[in-house]
């Protein structure tokens, strides 16, 4: 079962009711490639780019998502907290969830990954989650009723 909807529209992903925990690579980017194939969907504005995944000596580059076109992912209607796994942007550096219609207190939690998944160092393979340097205008967006989550993993 899809975790999101599609309103083109109105350029926003909805998250479905009751659902908690998405992933933007799998319950986000995936479904959309899916959603702008079918019917005539490809007449709504892009509503996403990714740049990552190359691969390199001893890993892998991770990914990273860029929501495009005043695309939002916006909360379902009612009070949670939302998960929000992956690394998502919006291209033009605002805020990439929509308010909800009513008067609902939602919590968002950004949960990121590293961009590097494994580095090598003297020829053996370490974490890079033991060093993490956050540039803090990443969290300028934050307000008092969001809360981000910064993990390495």
């Amino acid at each position: 079962m899809a975790k999101v909807t599609f309103d083109g529209a109105r350029q926003l992903i909805i998250v479905n009711p009751g659902v908690t925990d998405i992933d933007i690579e799998t319950d986000v980017y995936s479904e959309w490639k899916q959603w702008f194939r079918e019917g005539d969907n490809s007449k709504f504005p892009m509503a996403m780019r990714i740049v990552g995944g190359d691969a390199l000596p001893d890993g892998q580059l991770g990914l990273t998502f860029f929501l495009l076109n005043d695309w939002k992912i916006k909360p379902y209607e009612g009070d949670h907290r939302l998960k929000i796994r992956g690394n998502l942007y919006r291209e033009d550096k605002s805020d990439p969830i929509a308010d909800t219609n009513g008067n609902f207190k939602v919590t968002v939690s950004m949960h990121v990954s590293n961009l590097i998944n494994r580095i090598k160092t003297n020829d053996s393979t370490s974490s890079q989650s033991d060093k993490v340097s956050i540039d803090p205008t990443l969290l300028d967006n934050v307000t008092s009723e969001e809360e981000w989550t910064i993990r390495a993993s």
